[in-house]
């Protein structure tokens, strides 16, 4: 890859994290050639949510639950999460957010983003969702 390109990785093979000397190989490769790992947190596939980085950036895939309550006390996690790496370090964050029925994600942002703001101190900007915008608006060029 050309120089200066963020590199990500996404494995999902199980057996690359259930060995630990499988796993330690697998991440040293990864920080010897400054690629970083994206963290999955499906439902059901458990076993690839492995919470490791390897360079001080993070891409995190979550599929979510359509809205049920797993999924706010997950994306909780994600905010304490995301906060003990702010603490050591975190330069930059991609959270991927994704539901089997895509109508609830933009909710499920709104839900991540206040809990960072709160926990953080941030200020991210919550997505607007079309029934909250009028045509004077988005004509503006507000949204």
């Amino acid at each position: 890859m050309p120089k200066g390109f963020s590199i990500f990785l996404e494995a999902r093979n199980k057996d690359w994290f259930a060995n630990p000397g499988d796993r330690k190989r697998f991440f040293d490769l990864l920080q010897k050639h400054h690629i970083g790992a994206v963290i999955s947190d499906t439902p059901g596939r458990r076993d690839v949510v492995h919470m490791q980085l390897s360079i001080p950036h993070a891409v995190i895939r979550f599929v979510g639950n359509n809205g049920q309550p797993i999924e706010t006390a997950r994306l909780d996690a994600w905010v304490d999460r995301i906060e003990k790496w702010n603490d050591e370090g975190l330069q930059s964050l991609w959270f991927f957010m994704h539901q089997h029925d895509e109508l609830y994600a933009p909710y499920s942002c709104r839900y991540l983003i206040r809990r960072l703001n709160e926990k953080l101190g941030l200020n991210i900007k919550e997505p607007v969702m079309f029934g909250e915008l009028d045509n004077n608006s988005v004509l503006k060029g507000k949204y």
